[in-house]
């Protein structure tokens, strides 16, 4: 009968480096990287952070594009609203005061 020999480390081909390599470590002795090849969910992860970034970029390059344009609109809304505001006063103001006249006679200014 032949003598048994114990088998050796076995042989393993680095994902990253394609290094081979007779070890039973997790990592590549070359590269320090793990054997192992990231699964789906780690494509998964760096899939919805590419969409997120794209997206915030998005949304920051519209705003700087309408940025301009809505604080436009929002001025002549404001004026607009002013002016009204200013005009129903100043009617209200003459109602009152007709109001008042009628009621009271013509003050001394009047």
């Amino acid at each position: 009968m032949a003598p048994t020999t114990a088998p050796g480390p076995p042989e393993r081909v680095c994902p990253h480096c394609s290094t081979l390599t007779r070890t039973t470590d997790q990592r590549c002795p070359f590269c320090r990287r793990s054997y192992y090849r990231s699964g789906p969910g780690a494509i998964a992860g760096m899939l919805a952070v590419a969409v997120i970034v794209v997206l915030a970029g998005t949304a920051a390059l519209m705003l700087l594009l309408f940025l301009p344009a809505l604080e436009t609109e929002l001025a002549s809304q404001v004026e607009t609203v002013q002016s009204d505001l200013e005009r129903q006063v100043r009617e209200l103001e003459g109602a009152v005061s007709d109001e008042f006249d009628q009621r009271f006679g013509p003050g001394p200014a009047g």
